[in-house]
């Protein structure tokens, strides 16, 4: 179905049909060559195709461009800009008496045909003539398009010059559906960035809350190396860890003769305890906030 609607798309651009005793004169010759050279014998109503005549007085055109270039002074007959010019707005006589005549763009002043291949027919019916010599369209039926909305029938109407999206298929404009799509997408899309970005952050933050210990603060008794004669207490406090250098050492600012603090080394650190009771040593968020100043 595809196939032949593509087929009946087709638009055929022929010369007309050439009526005289100059194309009778030129068939006799066609077929005579055709006969001798190549063993072709035509039909008794087969006809000479007009286009084989275009080609025989293309080679007079040119011929002509030639021989005037050769006349003319200072003549370069490889001059194509010069043989161009001479086969355009002309008008000269063909061997076979018919006029070839030329417009200012290089067209043929002749009557061309357009032809459409019409239902099941393999012959393409003319449909138009285009008269170039009198500037003229002349109507002779009317054209059958397949139509894009009822797939199986045809339409008279001639199809745009450029389809609606252009050639390539990308120049609409934006309908309000696909704007209200672009739009869901540009307000989804930024949605969607920030709940991932969310979830990463929930999901960093949980492991270094896993991997940090809240308890940083808190050492035991037997990690204490004490003086000679000293017993470690059984619960600590720490107060030297605010002048703690790069090499790990501290130089604490208690002195080791503060009453009730003792001197002693924690890790390699040098560090100043004190015995205290349970009810003095309570922990709390003010306290934990202390040793981060201390930090």
């Amino acid at each position: 179905m595809e196939a032949r609607e593509a087929y009946h798309s087709l638009i055929v651009i022929a010369m007309a049909e050439v009526v005289g005793p100059q194309m009778e004169g030129f068939s006799r010759v066609m077929r005579h060559i055709a006969a001798r050279k190549y063993n072709y014998t035509f039909g008794a109503f087969e006809l000479i195709d007009p286009i084989s005549l275009a080609y025989y007085e293309a080679v007079i055109l040119f011929a002509h461009s030639i021989n005037k270039i050769s006349n003319s002074p200072n003549a370069n007959i490889y001059d194509v800009k010069k043989q161009l010019t001479n086969m355009r707005n002309v008008t000269i006589k063909s061997e076979l008496g018919s006029d070839i005549a030329i417009g200012s763009n290089g067209d043929r002043m002749v009557l061309y045909n357009i032809k459409q291949f019409v239902d099941n027919s393999n012959n393409p019916e003319t449909i138009m003539r285009m008269d170039f010599a009198k500037s003229k369209f002349i109507w002779m039926g009317s054209f059958s398009w397949p139509s894009q909305k009822k797939p199986g029938s045809f339409v008279s109407q001639l199809p745009p010059d450029v389809p609606p999206c252009g050639f390539s298929g990308t120049e609409c404009a934006p309908s309000s559906e696909s704007l209200k799509t672009v739009a869901a997408v540009g307000t989804t899309v930024p949605l969607i960035t920030i709940f991932v970005a969310l979830a990463a952050l929930y999901h960093v933050y949980g492991k270094l809350k896993k991997d940090h210990d809240p308890y940083w603060w808190r050492y035991y008794s037997n990690e204490l190396e004490l003086p000679a004669n000293n017993v470690a207490p059984s619960a600590v406090s720490f107060s030297s860890f605010r002048n703690r250098t790069d090499t790990g050492q501290t130089m604490s600012t208690m002195a080791p003769s503060m009453s009730g603090w003792t001197a002693c080394n924690l890790r390699g650190n040098q560090v100043s305890a004190r015995t205290v009771s349970a009810q003095q040593c309570k922990v709390s968020s003010e306290l934990v906030m202390d040793f981060n100043k201390g930090l």
